[in-house]
């Protein structure tokens, strides 16, 4: 999770066009696969900030993100996205 998605070596190990790769993504997905991996990122830093208490800082940079601020804005907003669907 800490490196980047490998998005070409992806779409030559399904065999798939980028274009056709990202059409299948996001139609699996409702994301594009940059967009899944910061929801996954964000996830895995919710639960470490959960379970073993770091901040987001620490959070963020365990799950590979290097942008700390960065990271804390696409979490409030994330956090704001849950609330509303809930």
């Amino acid at each position: 999770m800490r490196e980047p998605l490998q998005i070409e070596a992806l779409e030559t190990q399904v065999g798939m066009s980028a274009s056709r790769f990202h059409h299948h993504f996001r139609r699996l997905t409702s994301m594009s696969p940059l967009q899944f991996q910061k929801w996954l990122r964000l996830t895995e830093a919710r639960r470490l900030m959960l379970i073993q208490g770091p901040d987001a800082s620490t959070a963020a940079c365990d799950v590979g993100n290097e942008s700390p601020s960065q990271f804390s804005w696409e979490y409030a907003g994330s956090l704001v996205r849950h609330r509303a669907v809930t």
